[in-house]
C-alpha cells in the first residue's frame, strides 16, 4: 500500500450514535481521487442524517483546501471556502494511510477466496489491536474537533479482499465500536464502513468553475 502514488476510493459509512438516551445514525458516501505523490485529492461526500442531506465537495491543490458547500453560505456568504492551514489534512482522509494504521500491529488470517470486480482476491481477517485503532482514532478526531476530547475504543474487526498479485486491498470492511468524551458528555458511537479500491483508473485533480471566488476562511 505504500508504494501507491495514485488511486480512486468509494465508500459507504454508517455512524450510529447513543447520547443522552436518543439513537442517531448517520451515513456518508464518498467517492474520491487521490495523488499521494503530490498530497493532492479530490472528493465528493454525501452525508444524511436527521432526515436531510447534505453534499460536500473537498479539493486539496497546491497546498490550499477548498471545500464547497451549501451550507457554507448562511456563515461565510458564499458557498466555497479554502484555507491554506492543511497540516495532516492528507493523511487524515488517506484512505490507505488509514488502513495501513489499523493493521499496525495486527494478526492477520487468510479466509479463502473470493472474487470482487472482476479480480480474484485472497480474503484477510485482522484481528485489529485496539491501541493502534484507538491512536489512529484519535488523530483523525483531533483533525476534526481540536480541543479536550478523550476516546475509547472498545471493539474493532477488519476484513481486506486483497489482490494476491499487487498486494493493494480492492475492498475493506471495518466496524467499530467506540465511545468519545468530550464536554463533559460520553457519546457512544457505533461505525461501519466499507471501502472500494480502483488503482487502474486515471488521476485529474482540478478546481471547477466557482472556486476562485472562496472565502479565505484560515484565520477565522
Amino acid at each position: 500500500m505504500e508504494s501507491t502514488e495514485t488511486f480512486h476510493v468509494d465508500s459507504n459509512t454508517t455512524t450510529e450514535t447513543n447520547a443522552n438516551g436518543r439513537t442517531q445514525t448517520q451515513t456518508v458516501l464518498l467517492s474520491g481521487q487521490l495523488d499521494r505523490a503530490t498530497e493532492e485529492l479530490q472528493i465528493n461526500q454525501t452525508v444524511e442524517a436527521r432526515g436531510a442531506t447534505q453534499k460536500i465537495g473537498i479539493y486539496l491543490i497546491d497546498g490550499t483546501l477548498y471545500q464547497h458547500g451549501a451550507a457554507y453560505t448562511a456563515q461565510y456568504g458564499s458557498e466555497w471556502v479554502q484555507s491554506n492551514q492543511t497540516t495532516g489534512v492528507f493523511s487524515q482522509i488517506d484512505s490507505l494511510s488509514r488502513q495501513r494504521s489499523l493493521l499496525a500491529n495486527a494478526t492477520v488470517t487468510r479466509n479463502g477466496t473470493e472474487t470482487v470486480k472482476g479480480t480474484e482476491t485472497h480474503v484477510l481477517e485482522a484481528d485489529v489491536d485496539i491501541d493502534s485503532a484507538q491512536a489512529a482514532l484519535q488523530a483523525q478526531l483531533q483533525q476534526q474537533v481540536p480541543g479536550n476530547t478523550e476516546l475509547n475504543v472498545s471493539d474493532v474487526t477488519q476484513r481486506l479482499w486483497v489482490n494476491p498479485e499487487t498486494n493493494r486491498p480492492i475492498k475493506t470492511v471495518t466496524e467499530m465500536d467506540y465511545t468519545v468524551r468530550m464536554a463533559g458528555q460520553s457519546i457512544n458511537q457505533s461505525m461501519q464502513a466499507t471501502m472500494t479500491f480502483d488503482y487502474e483508473r486515471s488521476v485529474s485533480i482540478t478546481l471547477p468553475d466557482g472556486a476562485e471566488d472562496a472565502v479565505d476562511i484560515a484565520n477565522q
